[in-house]
């Protein structure tokens, strides 16, 4: 049969690409063919990188071993890309708080996950991870704070 970890373009595996999908049955099938859930790309990506926006993908991957506190070779959390994302469900913030992501987890250059979810999240995710213990004050490698961030979308509910 075909290599189910066989590498393209940028190093992605068939399970990397497969994740773009919004229905699991492609990735569902190479993780039960025994494809690793815990190669990084090419840029230091995690498969949950790719599903940072999938609550389903993502349990799926968590499920057969993929690290929900991996990160870039930048610093940038699957919790960074699922806030920053915009698009994440709340279920997906959750799962992934609950199976050990840091709500205070910063990227190379200071950005907390507060940070990145004051920018681009919605208020309900936003007030979630405040819950959670994130930092309302927390400032960038610039000194940048929180509220800053949240004031850059022109919605008053963020701040």
């Amino acid at each position: 049969g075909a290599d189910i970890e066989a590498t393209g373009e940028g190093g992605s595996t068939p399970l990397f690409e497969s994740l773009d999908h919004t229905e699991d049955t492609i990735a569902t099938f190479l993780i039960g063919k025994g494809a690793d859930t815990t190669k990084i790309g090419w840029n230091g990506n995690t498969m949950l990188h790719k599903a940072a926006e999938s609550s389903s993908s993502a349990e799926l991957l968590i499920a057969h071993g993929a690290d929900p506190k991996g990160e870039t070779r930048a610093g940038l959390t699957v919790l960074h890309s699922s806030v920053a994302s915009g698009s994440a469900e709340k279920s997906l913030i959750r799962l992934l708080v609950e199976k050990g992501a840091d709500v205070n987890a910063k990227n190379d250059a200071g950005i907390t996950v507060l940070h990145a979810a004051a920018r681009n999240s919605s208020q309900a995710i936003v007030r979630y991870l405040i819950e959670q213990g994130a930092d309302v004050n927390a400032k960038t490698a610039k000194g940048t704070s929180v509220i800053h961030f949240a004031t850059e979308n022109d919605d008053p509910e963020r701040i």
